[in-house]
Protein backbone atom coordinates (compact mmCIF):
# COMPACT_ATOMS: atom_id res chain seq x y z
CA UNK A 1 0.00 0.00 0.00
CA UNK A 2 1.60 3.09 -1.16
CA UNK A 3 2.31 6.11 1.41
CA UNK A 4 0.10 8.66 0.78
CA UNK A 5 1.13 12.33 2.03
CA UNK A 6 -0.52 15.41 2.83
CA UNK A 7 -2.35 16.57 -0.32
CA UNK A 8 -2.92 12.69 -1.42
CA UNK A 9 0.17 12.04 -3.22
CA UNK A 10 2.47 8.74 -2.11
CA UNK A 11 6.19 8.84 -2.04
CA UNK A 12 6.70 6.80 -5.48
CA UNK A 13 4.62 10.06 -7.10
CA UNK A 14 7.11 12.42 -5.28
CA UNK A 15 10.06 10.40 -6.26
CA UNK A 16 9.35 9.87 -9.55
CA UNK A 17 10.10 13.20 -10.86
CA UNK A 18 13.49 13.05 -9.60
CA UNK A 19 14.15 10.01 -11.21
CA UNK A 20 15.22 11.41 -14.80
CA UNK A 21 18.03 12.71 -12.83
CA UNK A 22 19.18 9.56 -11.03
CA UNK A 23 18.65 7.34 -14.35
CA UNK A 24 20.39 9.65 -16.48
CA UNK A 25 23.56 7.91 -15.37
CA UNK A 26 26.93 6.85 -17.81
CA UNK A 27 25.80 5.00 -21.09
CA UNK A 28 27.08 1.13 -21.34
CA UNK A 29 26.94 -1.50 -24.87
CA UNK A 30 23.39 -2.71 -22.88
CA UNK A 31 21.85 0.62 -21.26
CA UNK A 32 19.52 0.81 -24.41
CA UNK A 33 16.84 -1.25 -22.23
CA UNK A 34 17.03 0.89 -18.88
CA UNK A 35 14.11 2.32 -18.38
CA UNK A 36 13.75 6.39 -17.76
CA UNK A 37 16.73 7.10 -20.34
CA UNK A 38 16.09 9.53 -23.35
CA UNK A 39 17.42 8.09 -26.73
CA UNK A 40 15.50 10.31 -28.90
CA UNK A 41 18.54 13.13 -28.84
CA UNK A 42 21.32 10.99 -31.10
CA UNK A 43 24.48 12.43 -32.47
CA UNK A 44 23.74 11.07 -35.81
CA UNK A 45 21.08 13.53 -36.29
CA UNK A 46 22.99 16.52 -36.69
CA UNK A 47 24.14 17.83 -39.76
CA UNK A 48 27.33 15.87 -41.05
CA UNK A 49 27.63 18.49 -43.91
CA UNK A 50 28.21 21.31 -41.69
CA UNK A 51 31.90 21.48 -41.29
CA UNK A 52 31.53 24.75 -39.11
CA UNK A 53 29.01 23.36 -36.86
CA UNK A 54 30.73 22.85 -33.04
CA UNK A 55 28.71 20.65 -30.46
CA UNK A 56 29.50 22.52 -27.28
CA UNK A 57 28.74 19.05 -25.41
CA UNK A 58 31.75 17.60 -27.48
CA UNK A 59 34.03 20.58 -27.83
CA UNK A 60 36.04 21.54 -31.15
CA UNK A 61 38.52 19.61 -33.12
CA UNK A 62 37.75 16.23 -31.93
CA UNK A 63 37.19 12.95 -33.78
CA UNK A 64 34.15 10.37 -33.66
CA UNK A 65 35.84 8.46 -31.38
CA UNK A 66 37.82 10.99 -29.15
CA UNK A 67 34.32 12.90 -28.71
CA UNK A 68 32.36 10.05 -27.78
CA UNK A 69 35.38 9.07 -25.05
CA UNK A 70 34.66 12.80 -24.29
CA UNK A 71 31.18 12.95 -23.91
CA UNK A 72 31.41 9.90 -21.84
CA UNK A 73 33.69 11.07 -19.45
CA UNK A 74 31.22 13.67 -18.58
CA UNK A 75 28.03 12.08 -18.20
CA UNK A 76 30.76 9.65 -15.71
CA UNK A 77 31.74 12.84 -14.23
CA UNK A 78 28.11 14.23 -13.30
CA UNK A 79 26.10 10.60 -12.83
CA UNK A 80 26.72 9.44 -9.03
CA UNK A 81 26.13 13.34 -7.56
CA UNK A 82 22.77 13.66 -9.85
CA UNK A 83 21.84 9.94 -8.14
CA UNK A 84 22.59 11.53 -4.77
CA UNK A 85 20.59 14.88 -5.50
CA UNK A 86 17.33 12.11 -6.20
CA UNK A 87 17.81 9.86 -3.24
CA UNK A 88 18.20 13.07 -1.29
CA UNK A 89 15.23 14.46 -2.84
CA UNK A 90 12.76 10.80 -1.90
CA UNK A 91 14.10 11.08 1.23
CA UNK A 92 13.10 14.76 2.65
CA UNK A 93 9.74 13.63 0.77
CA UNK A 94 9.17 10.82 3.02
CA UNK A 95 10.66 12.63 5.87
CA UNK A 96 7.78 15.19 4.66
CA UNK A 97 5.03 12.73 4.82
CA UNK A 98 5.87 11.12 7.84
CA UNK A 99 5.56 14.44 9.26
CA UNK A 100 2.20 15.09 8.41
CA UNK A 101 1.21 11.80 8.98
CA UNK A 102 1.94 12.05 12.56
CA UNK A 103 0.53 15.71 13.06
CA UNK A 104 -2.76 15.81 15.77
CA UNK A 105 -5.74 15.84 13.70
CA UNK A 106 -8.85 17.02 15.55
CA UNK A 107 -10.36 13.37 16.34
CA UNK A 108 -7.07 11.55 16.81
CA UNK A 109 -8.34 11.00 20.81
CA UNK A 110 -11.34 9.35 19.14
CA UNK A 111 -9.86 6.54 17.10
CA UNK A 112 -10.18 3.31 18.23
CA UNK A 113 -12.68 0.38 17.70
CA UNK A 114 -15.90 2.66 19.08
CA UNK A 115 -18.70 2.41 17.21
CA UNK A 116 -19.68 4.66 14.75
CA UNK A 117 -23.28 6.51 14.70
CA UNK A 118 -24.88 8.39 11.99
CA UNK A 119 -27.68 10.80 12.63
CA UNK A 120 -29.94 12.28 10.20
CA UNK A 121 -32.84 14.96 10.07
CA UNK A 122 -35.84 14.93 7.23
CA UNK A 123 -33.90 16.76 4.11
CA UNK A 124 -30.45 17.22 6.25
CA UNK A 125 -28.78 15.27 3.71
CA UNK A 126 -29.72 11.79 4.21
CA UNK A 127 -29.75 10.21 0.48
CA UNK A 128 -26.10 12.03 0.66
CA UNK A 129 -24.58 10.51 3.14
CA UNK A 130 -26.47 7.34 3.07
CA UNK A 131 -24.42 7.04 -0.11
CA UNK A 132 -21.37 7.52 1.15
CA UNK A 133 -21.39 4.92 3.97
CA UNK A 134 -23.79 2.44 2.80
CA UNK A 135 -22.61 2.71 -1.34
CA UNK A 136 -18.91 3.36 -0.36
CA UNK A 137 -17.48 3.43 3.12
CA UNK A 138 -18.72 0.51 4.60
CA UNK A 139 -17.89 -2.14 1.48
CA UNK A 140 -14.19 -0.36 0.90
CA UNK A 141 -13.77 -0.81 4.65
CA UNK A 142 -15.62 -4.22 4.87
CA UNK A 143 -17.16 -2.66 7.71
CA UNK A 144 -20.49 -4.50 9.36
CA UNK A 145 -22.90 -1.75 8.92
CA UNK A 146 -26.84 -1.37 9.73
CA UNK A 147 -28.89 1.42 7.59
CA UNK A 148 -32.21 2.46 9.49
CA UNK A 149 -32.47 -1.16 11.30
CA UNK A 150 -31.19 -3.29 8.31
CA UNK A 151 -30.26 -5.84 8.53
CA UNK A 152 -29.74 -5.53 12.24
CA UNK A 153 -31.47 -3.05 14.77
CA UNK A 154 -29.45 -0.56 15.48
CA UNK A 155 -30.22 2.41 17.78
CA UNK A 156 -27.57 2.63 20.62
CA UNK A 157 -23.68 2.22 21.03
CA UNK A 158 -24.46 -0.86 23.66
CA UNK A 159 -26.68 -2.54 20.47
CA UNK A 160 -23.72 -1.70 17.88
CA UNK A 161 -21.16 -2.87 20.33
CA UNK A 162 -23.54 -6.37 20.97
CA UNK A 163 -24.01 -6.84 17.02
CA UNK A 164 -20.45 -6.41 16.88
CA UNK A 165 -21.35 -3.07 14.25
CA UNK A 166 -18.81 -0.80 13.23
CA UNK A 167 -21.51 1.87 11.69
CA UNK A 168 -24.69 2.38 12.63
CA UNK A 169 -27.03 4.74 10.47
CA UNK A 170 -30.09 6.12 11.28
CA UNK A 171 -32.19 8.44 9.11
CA UNK A 172 -34.16 9.62 11.92
CA UNK A 173 -31.29 10.32 14.12
CA UNK A 174 -33.03 11.43 17.01
CA UNK A 175 -34.07 7.69 17.69
CA UNK A 176 -30.81 7.04 18.81
CA UNK A 177 -30.70 6.14 22.30
CA UNK A 178 -27.45 7.55 23.36
CA UNK A 179 -28.15 9.42 26.96
CA UNK A 180 -26.72 8.06 29.72
CA UNK A 181 -24.30 5.70 27.45
CA UNK A 182 -22.03 4.04 29.15
CA UNK A 183 -20.62 2.70 25.87
CA UNK A 184 -18.18 5.29 23.79
CA UNK A 185 -19.26 5.97 20.34
CA UNK A 186 -18.20 8.46 17.39
CA UNK A 187 -21.49 10.22 16.46
CA UNK A 188 -21.85 11.89 13.42
CA UNK A 189 -25.02 14.65 13.31
CA UNK A 190 -26.68 16.36 9.71
CA UNK A 191 -28.18 19.61 10.02
CA UNK A 192 -28.92 21.98 7.71
CA UNK A 193 -30.00 25.85 7.86
CA UNK A 194 -33.81 25.63 8.91
CA UNK A 195 -35.28 27.82 6.23
CA UNK A 196 -33.49 25.64 3.81
CA UNK A 197 -35.22 22.54 5.46
CA UNK A 198 -38.87 24.35 4.68
CA UNK A 199 -37.90 24.83 1.14
CA UNK A 200 -36.67 21.44 0.67
CA UNK A 201 -39.61 20.09 1.96
CA UNK A 202 -42.16 22.09 0.76
CA UNK A 203 -40.60 21.40 -2.49
CA UNK A 204 -40.28 17.45 -1.88
CA UNK A 205 -44.02 17.07 -0.40
CA UNK A 206 -45.58 18.56 -2.82
CA UNK A 207 -44.65 15.56 -5.33
CA UNK A 208 -44.14 12.77 -2.43
CA UNK A 209 -44.59 9.37 -2.53
CA UNK A 210 -44.34 8.90 1.17
CA UNK A 211 -47.50 7.00 2.71
CA UNK A 212 -47.99 9.10 5.76
CA UNK A 213 -48.30 12.07 3.41
CA UNK A 214 -50.61 10.81 1.14
CA UNK A 215 -52.98 9.50 4.07
CA UNK A 216 -56.20 11.15 4.67
CA UNK A 217 -56.23 13.17 7.82
CA UNK A 218 -58.15 15.79 9.60
CA UNK A 219 -55.70 18.05 10.65
CA UNK A 220 -56.05 18.59 6.75
CA UNK A 221 -59.29 19.08 6.58
CA UNK A 222 -59.44 14.90 5.79
CA UNK A 223 -57.55 15.13 2.80
CA UNK A 224 -53.72 14.20 2.35
CA UNK A 225 -51.05 16.57 3.53
CA UNK A 226 -49.98 15.90 0.01
CA UNK A 227 -53.00 17.44 -1.65
CA UNK A 228 -53.45 19.71 1.18
CA UNK A 229 -50.16 21.55 0.15
CA UNK A 230 -51.09 21.29 -3.42
CA UNK A 231 -54.41 23.19 -2.94
CA UNK A 232 -52.92 26.45 -0.97
CA UNK A 233 -51.28 29.51 -2.73
CA UNK A 234 -47.20 29.76 -2.61
CA UNK A 235 -47.04 31.71 0.73
CA UNK A 236 -49.80 30.12 2.53
CA UNK A 237 -47.97 26.66 1.60
CA UNK A 238 -44.67 27.58 3.23
CA UNK A 239 -46.56 28.60 6.58
CA UNK A 240 -47.78 24.95 6.57
CA UNK A 241 -44.70 23.55 5.86
CA UNK A 242 -42.81 25.52 8.07
CA UNK A 243 -45.49 24.68 10.60
CA UNK A 244 -45.18 20.72 9.68
CA UNK A 245 -41.03 21.04 9.88
CA UNK A 246 -41.68 22.34 13.64
CA UNK A 247 -42.65 19.23 14.61
CA UNK A 248 -40.05 17.39 12.49
CA UNK A 249 -36.56 18.29 11.84
CA UNK A 250 -36.80 21.70 13.40
CA UNK A 251 -37.82 20.40 16.99
CA UNK A 252 -35.39 17.40 16.41
CA UNK A 253 -32.25 18.64 15.25
CA UNK A 254 -31.20 20.87 18.18
CA UNK A 255 -32.58 18.28 20.59
CA UNK A 256 -30.10 15.85 18.80
CA UNK A 257 -27.88 18.36 19.13
CA UNK A 258 -27.66 18.67 22.74
CA UNK A 259 -27.65 14.93 23.14
CA UNK A 260 -24.65 14.15 21.16
CA UNK A 261 -22.41 16.89 22.53
CA UNK A 262 -18.68 16.00 22.83
CA UNK A 263 -15.52 16.15 21.64
CA UNK A 264 -15.89 12.55 19.48
CA UNK A 265 -18.94 14.36 17.30
CA UNK A 266 -18.90 15.66 14.25
CA UNK A 267 -21.48 17.99 13.26
CA UNK A 268 -21.68 18.13 9.56
CA UNK A 269 -23.95 20.94 8.08
CA UNK A 270 -25.26 20.11 4.45
CA UNK A 271 -24.05 23.42 3.36
CA UNK A 272 -20.62 22.49 4.43
CA UNK A 273 -20.45 20.08 1.37
CA UNK A 274 -21.40 22.47 -1.12
CA UNK A 275 -18.88 24.88 0.08
CA UNK A 276 -15.45 22.45 0.50
CA UNK A 277 -16.68 19.14 -0.52
CA UNK A 278 -12.99 18.30 0.05
CA UNK A 279 -12.89 19.68 3.75
CA UNK A 280 -16.10 18.44 4.92
CA UNK A 281 -14.98 15.00 3.43
CA UNK A 282 -11.81 14.95 5.37
CA UNK A 283 -13.90 15.60 8.64
CA UNK A 284 -15.67 12.22 8.36
CA UNK A 285 -12.67 10.29 7.60
CA UNK A 286 -10.55 11.58 10.33
CA UNK A 287 -13.51 10.68 12.82
CA UNK A 288 -13.69 7.48 11.83
CA UNK A 289 -10.50 7.10 11.57
CA UNK A 290 -8.97 6.10 8.44
CA UNK A 291 -4.93 6.24 7.42
CA UNK A 292 -4.05 8.55 4.61
CA UNK A 293 -3.89 6.05 1.78
CA UNK A 294 -7.52 4.58 2.54
CA UNK A 295 -8.79 8.52 3.24
CA UNK A 296 -7.42 8.85 -1.33
CA UNK A 297 -9.31 6.12 -2.02
CA UNK A 298 -12.60 7.08 -0.15
CA UNK A 299 -11.82 10.72 -1.80
CA UNK A 300 -11.64 9.06 -5.40
CA UNK A 301 -14.48 6.65 -4.78
CA UNK A 302 -17.19 9.27 -3.08
CA UNK A 303 -16.41 11.80 -5.94
CA UNK A 304 -19.29 11.02 -7.57
CA UNK A 305 -21.79 11.56 -5.17
CA UNK A 306 -20.62 15.60 -5.12
CA UNK A 307 -23.35 17.15 -6.35
CA UNK A 308 -22.71 20.67 -5.95
CA UNK A 309 -19.52 21.27 -8.61
CA UNK A 310 -19.79 20.29 -12.28
CA UNK A 311 -22.68 17.34 -12.84
CA UNK A 312 -21.29 13.64 -11.94
CA UNK A 313 -21.57 10.89 -14.20
CA UNK A 314 -24.57 9.51 -11.18
CA UNK A 315 -26.45 12.28 -10.79
CA UNK A 316 -28.74 12.58 -7.42
CA UNK A 317 -31.76 13.13 -8.39
CA UNK A 318 -33.28 13.39 -5.48
CA UNK A 319 -31.46 17.08 -5.24
CA UNK A 320 -33.33 19.76 -6.04
CA UNK A 321 -32.42 21.94 -9.24
CA UNK A 322 -34.36 24.61 -9.47
CA UNK A 323 -32.64 27.39 -8.21
CA UNK A 324 -34.25 30.52 -9.29
CA UNK A 325 -38.07 29.04 -7.85
CA UNK A 326 -36.10 28.48 -4.49
CA UNK A 327 -34.76 31.85 -4.40
CA UNK A 328 -38.12 33.29 -4.73
CA UNK A 329 -39.81 31.46 -1.99
CA UNK A 330 -37.20 32.43 0.33
CA UNK A 331 -38.15 35.65 -0.02
CA UNK A 332 -41.46 34.59 0.55
CA UNK A 333 -40.63 32.74 3.51
CA UNK A 334 -38.94 35.67 4.70
CA UNK A 335 -42.00 37.90 5.02
CA UNK A 336 -43.82 35.26 7.12
CA UNK A 337 -43.49 36.88 10.08
CA UNK A 338 -44.34 33.86 12.79
CA UNK A 339 -42.93 31.44 10.41
CA UNK A 340 -39.30 33.26 10.18
CA UNK A 341 -39.27 33.83 13.89
CA UNK A 342 -39.63 30.11 14.45
CA UNK A 343 -36.76 29.87 11.87
CA UNK A 344 -34.49 32.62 13.45
CA UNK A 345 -34.98 30.95 17.34
CA UNK A 346 -33.65 27.43 15.40
CA UNK A 347 -30.68 29.04 13.57
CA UNK A 348 -29.47 30.33 17.02
CA UNK A 349 -29.87 26.82 18.80
CA UNK A 350 -28.08 25.41 16.04
CA UNK A 351 -25.06 27.97 16.04
CA UNK A 352 -26.50 29.13 12.19
CA UNK A 353 -25.82 33.34 11.44
CA UNK A 354 -29.33 35.21 11.60
CA UNK A 355 -29.35 36.31 8.18
CA UNK A 356 -29.43 33.05 5.38
CA UNK A 357 -29.39 33.39 1.95
CA UNK A 358 -32.98 34.82 1.80
CA UNK A 359 -30.94 37.95 2.08
CA UNK A 360 -29.05 37.11 -0.96
CA UNK A 361 -31.97 37.80 -2.88
CA UNK A 362 -33.23 35.82 -6.14
CA UNK A 363 -29.64 35.76 -6.93
CA UNK A 364 -29.19 33.00 -4.14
Amino acid sequence: MPVVGARGWDLKVECSAYMPLAWESPRSSDDSQRVGVDRSYSYEDEDEDDDEYINPRIGPGRGDEESSEYAEGWRRAFAWPRVLLASFACLLAAVRIVIVSRRPTPFQQCHGDTPILVGTHHKTGTVLLKHIFLKEVCPMLGWRCSFDNVPTPCSSPAQARAAGLQLCFLQHGVRFKVQGSTEPYRFIHAIRDPLEVILSGYQYHLKTTEKWANRPDRRYNGTTYRKYLNSLPLREGLRAEAKHSMRDALKTMPRLLNRTAGPCTLVTRLEDFERDWAGTTAKIWDLIGVDRSTAYRLDRAVAKHNVYGSRPRYYNKHVEKNASSRGSMRQSLRHIDDAYANILRVRAKLGYPAHGREWQGDAA
